[in-house]
């Protein structure tokens, strides 16, 4: 298993852990998101439930902002070629590992 594939093993770990601790986070990403960086990343600046639910989606703020990185619409908002090249290499390792899964689910069909 690679270091990639161990990262992303650990994160699905933490989160099936989170998810059976506190059910309630799974109908909230805002919660999930929250819990994960309070109990596993050790942030431990806690929002109150109704401060945190009032939040916009952290999965909007990605999507729009990744729109806006693609359609180029400005400038500044482009990352440092660094990023740039690190995004890069982490998209290949998750559809590398992503596409492996789903052969062995249809080999399974």
């Amino acid at each position: 298993m690679s270091e990639f594939e161990e990262k992303l093993k650990t994160i699905e770990e933490n989160i099936e852990w989170l998810i059976a601790e506190h059910p309630e986070c799974k109908d909230d990403y805002r919660l999930l998101s929250h819990y994960y960086h309070f109990y596993i990343d050790g942030l431990k600046n806690f929002v109150p439930l109704e401060k945190l639910r009032s939040l916009t989606q952290p999965e909007s703020i990605n999507r729009i902002f990744r729109d806006i990185v693609h359609k180029q619409r400005r400038k500044e908002a482009q990352p440092s070629e660094i990023v740039q090249e690190s995004r890069a290499i982490q998209q290949e390792q998750f559809h590398e590992h992503f596409s492996k899964q789903k052969r062995r689910e249809e080999q399974w069909v």
